[in-house]
């Protein structure tokens, strides 16, 4: 669709599970498509929406599913989730209204959610906590914080809480169980991966389960939660693991 490429360099992109939206993310803003309308000979210099951020090289989200109620009960919106340095943004990309800024003491450097609980969850990072001139943060793999944050009761409207903020030492990139109950961290430089209970942890150490594993991708579970998938070599082997 787009031959010459983008004027400036792409960090992220995310396609809304109805395919609808299409969002990509520079290191300092998230533009915001309708898919359709790009198929249909749309130009990509006339965005839906351009959401401006602090440089960062964190990831963009549409939440699974994408879909929450409107706060009148007269429809659903998608929801889109960025993060503007140690702040995350939920907005409604058919209005463009930010739903919620959730303020952290940290900058995030990645996500995940549960859609089924409504959770999710973030790896926060204090070394190299300011970004060069490119948006990079030099070293994410050490200290930093585990948060999650529950974004609803199924009350039809995005009510966010925080139930956890857990300091870690070690660990890169998260994912969250479809569930919620689980949060995993990877360390990709060590090549580990921790388990833990979201109900339960308040230590780093709080584990339910260890492994010791080459990982070199970013994690994620199966729909239904009993397998999780990741990168064990760069362009080789994707290793697929059964979860209890």
């Amino acid at each position: 669709l787009n031959e010459e490429g983008h004027p400036r360099p792409v960090v992220d992109i995310a396609l809304s599970a109805d395919g609808v939206y299409l969002a990509v993310r520079y290191l300092d803003s998230v533009w915001v498509w309708d898919w359709n309308a790009l198929a249909a000979g749309a130009s990509w210099d006339e965005p839906l929406l351009v959401l401006e951020a602090s440089k960062s090289w964190m990831n963009t989200y549409f939440f699974p599913g994408n879909r929450f109620m409107t706060f009148d009960g007269s429809g659903d919106q998608t929801v889109l989730a960025y993060a503007d340095f140690n702040v995350l943004r939920l907005v409604d990309v058919t209005t463009g209204q930010e739903i919620a800024a959730l303020d952290h003491e940290q900058p995030i450097i990645d996500m995940s959610y549960a859609p089924d609980a409504r959770l999710i969850a973030l790896r926060t990072s204090i070394d190299g906590s300011t970004p060069d001139e490119l948006g990079y943060v030099p070293d994410v793999s050490e200290s930093g914080q585990i948060v999650v944050w529950q974004l609803g009761e199924n009350t039809g409207q995005i009510e966010p809480e925080q139930v956890q903020a857990v300091d870690i030492y070690e660990g890169h990139q998260i994912a969250l169980s479809p569930g919620g109950e689980l949060v995993i961290l990877t360390d990709i430089r060590d090549g580990e991966i921790a388990f833990y209970d979201t109900r339960q942890i308040t230590d780093f150490r709080d584990y339910v389960h260890w492994i010791e594993v080459p990982v070199k991708g970013h994690p994620a579970f199966s729909p239904d939660g009993t397998r999780l998938v990741f990168e064990q070599e760069p362009g080789r082997k994707i290793a697929v693991w059964g979860v209890w």
